[in-house]
Formats: structure tokens, C-alpha cells, sequence
């Protein structure tokens, strides 16, 4: 049949009719982002952004289906089948045209036909997570404990964790704040800004927090920034005392000694001075590296008292590393920085 190979050891595998077959939508659901690259491509002929997606387009294109789909009959029908897996091979080819059959391996049906197709693919690495999400979310529903997931199927935790946020009102709230800010640096700040955090109940640091965050608006966000800012905060905490008023202050942890005393009531309540950024030119920065040395030399500052922030566009970056322009991320250009 023209167009279609499939492998010479497979066995039972027959061309069916590509119409006559219906796609969960669970399924649908699942790569619905990988779907919409497939779509724009063809509509635009750019590149795909992943570059799976496009190699296996390509393959299907040049050498047609190597591994068939595989499908089950729906109850009571002979002619028409239900998809287990395949989908984006099959949507493909059907965008191809190449043919009107594609080869399938035709299973019989069980009640867990899917649930054993969402555990062999949601550890897939090409799956976004919002996809993966859709998966996760279908497995809780039968039964799968975020933790079975882990430990039954090796899904790691943080990408667990970070699937289900990627399809929060939250997530996308903090992303319309803090625009091409990775996922793990917005969760970082959802999680800290929880009304129960220990950052939100402490006076101090829910202040200087809240102001913060305020002030980062409509930026990308580096990860460097949030961690610098929570250990601050987390050193507050440490150092915050609770009066017999039942109110709370700051004390200034004194190095040479374990303990500390109680700020006098007269003195005003001095606050932690947090990380601040300051974005300058590159010329401003060369001029301003000796000074910053002859500052904590001079004023005896310590070193991690002052943090470098480098911001480089995603065009430059992509050169520097190598990588398409809408894959590089705030991490490239940290690797970069640390190679030798």
C-alpha cells in the first residue's frame, strides 16, 4: 500500500480506514499542545519548536508509518475502532494524505486498555506538562496516588508537582505577572505566598516579600532572584523574636555570639534590607567591577551581600548555547557563565 511500511516483525497488523476511527478524549486532551504545533506547522511551514515532534512529521513523511497504531473494535461494530495508541502518529499521516489507511495492531478490549496506554507514555519527555498533567489527572481519577505515580512508575515528584500547577488558575495568574518565568520559580513564589507559608506569617517578611514581588512585575523572573530573596527572609524568620506583647521584632543575629538581646523600644525597628536588582548596561557593569571589589575590601562587605544579575536576550543566548531561539531559558545562561 503506498506509503505505509510497517515493520516486517510485527504480526496481526492490518491497514484500517483512517476515518473509522474515533480518538478518546482523554487522548485529545493529552497532546493537545503537541497538536497545535502540528497544525501551525502545516499552516505555516516554520520548524516545529520540538524538535521529536518534527523528526518523527519528517518520518512519516519520507518512509511512511514504521510502528502502526494500535486500536480496539468498538462494541458491537466490526468496521469502526476506538485508538489506544498512536495519536500523533495518526494525525499526522492524516494531515499527510498520503493514504487513507494506516497500519494498526487491533488489541482486544479491556477496562484498563487506556490506563495502561497514560503509564507507558507519561513519562515521555516530549510531553508537555500541561499533557502530562491530563495524564496524571486521568490516572488520580482511577485510582493512582500522587505518590503511586512515583513509585510505581518512576514519575519524579517535582514533575508531578509541577504538571498539576502548569494547569492551575494560579500558574497562569503568576505567569500574566511575571511573563517567561519558568515554572519552578513561579511555584517557588505561589508556594511562598500561600496565606499559610511561614513567609506570610511573619510581619516582616510578608512585607518585604509582598513589596518585592510588586516591584519584579512585568519582567522575567530569574530563579537566582527568588532564592536569594526566601533565604533572606528565611534568616528573618530565624532571627524574629517574639516580645511579651505578644508582638514581633527583628533582631540582627551577632556572629560572635549565640545569643542575642532585645531591640530597645526607643530604637526605631531597623528592617532586613532585602536583595535589590539594578539593571544596567554592560559598559556601566565593566566600569563598576573594581569598584564593587574596592567596596568590600574597604567597607568590609561580605561577598554574599552582593549578588550579580545577568540578563541576556533570548536571540544572544541562543547563539551562546547553541539551541533554537524558543528553547533557551534563564538555566542556559547560568551553564554558560559556569563553563570553563
Amino acid at each position: 500500500m503506498p506509503g505505509i511500511t510497517a515493520s516486517p516483525h510485527a504480526q496481526n497488523v492490518v491497514p484500517i480506514l483512517i476515518k473509522s476511527i474515533k480518538i478518546p478524549q482523554i487522548l485529545l486532551d493529552s497532546r493537545s499542545e503537541s497538536l497545535a504545533s502540528v497544525s501551525d506547522f502545516l499552516k505555516s511551514n516554520k520548524s516545529f519548536m520540538d524538535s521529536n515532534i518534527s523528526i518523527l512529521f519528517n518520518s512519516l513523511r519520507d518512509d511512511g508509518v514504521f510502528a502502526p497504531i494500535q486500536v480496539y473494535r468498538e462494541k458491537g461494530k466490526t468496521t469502526s475502532y476506538v485508538l489506544t495508541e498512536g495519536l500523533l502518529r495518526l494525525k499526522i499521516y492524516e494531515e499527510l494524505k498520503k493514504s487513507t489507511n494506516i497500519p494498526a495492531i487491533i488489541v482486544p478490549y479491556d477496562a484498563d486498555i487506556l490506563h495502561r496506554a497514560f503509564i507507558g507514555n507519561m513519562a515521555r519527555e516530549d510531553y508537555s506538562l500541561p499533557e502530562l498533567a491530563a495524564w496524571i489527572i486521568q490516572l488520580t481519577g482511577n485510582g493512582e496516588t500522587e505518590n503511586s505515580l512515583f513509585t510505581r512508575f518512576h514519575i519524579p515528584r517535582t514533575r508531578i508537582v509541577h504538571a498539576l500547577f502548569s494547569v492551575t488558575p494560579e500558574y497562569i495568574k503568576l505567569l500574566s505577572k511575571y511573563p517567561e518565568t519558568a515554572i519552578t520559580t513561579l511555584h517557588r513564589i505561589h508556594t511562598a505566598t500561600d496565606a499559610d507559608s511561614i513567609y506570610m506569617v511573619n510581619p516582616i517578611t510578608r512585607k518585604v516579600l509582598l513589596d518585592t514581588l510588586q516591584s519584579l512585575e512585568g519582567h522575567s523572573v530569574p530563579k537566582s532572584i527568588i532564592d536569594t530573596l526566601l533565604y533572606d527572609a528565611n534568616q528573618v524568620i530565624i532571627n524574629t523574636v517574639l516580645l511579651e506583647d505578644g508582638k514581633t521584632t527583628y533582631e540582627r543575629a551577632d556572629k560572635s555570639s549565640v545569643s542575642t538581646t532585645s531591640n530597645d523600644d526607643k530604637t526605631p525597628l531597623e528592617l532586613p534590607v532585602f536583595y535589590r536588582e539594578a539593571t544596567v548596561t554592560m559598559d556601566t557593569f565593566i566600569s563598576s567591577v573594581a569598584k564593587i571589589e574596592e567596596a568590600i575590601k574597604k567597607y568590609s562587605i561580605a561577598q554574599d551581600d552582593i549578588k550579580v544579575t545577568i540578563q541576556i536576550t533570548k536571540q544572544a543566548t541562543a547563539k551562546l548555547v547553541n539551541k533554537e531561539e524558543q528553547s533557551v531559558s534563564n538555566y542556559d545562561i547560568e551553564k554558560w557563565l559556569n563553563e570553563k
